[in-house]
């Protein structure tokens, strides 16, 4: 599975560990870019989650 291969919201939820809700609510608030192909679903890249991620975590230690 590549880093920018475009995953369902499900898929990257599986590989990540993750909740599915945890990544619809970053997507919705703009945190996280998702892509929609030709029909309703929510398409994310794991690169561009693992990075939001990674930018939250550093601002937590800046803050403490």
């Amino acid at each position: 599975m590549s880093e920018h291969e475009l995953l369902t919201v499900k898929q990257a939820a599986t590989a990540l560990n993750l909740p599915s809700w945890k990544i619809r609510r970053a997507t919705n608030a703009g945190l996280i870019p998702c892509y929609h192909l030709f029909n309703s679903k929510r398409y994310v890249k794991l690169a561009e989650i693992e990075a939001a991620m990674c930018k939250g975590y550093q601002a937590e230690e800046k803050s403490a």
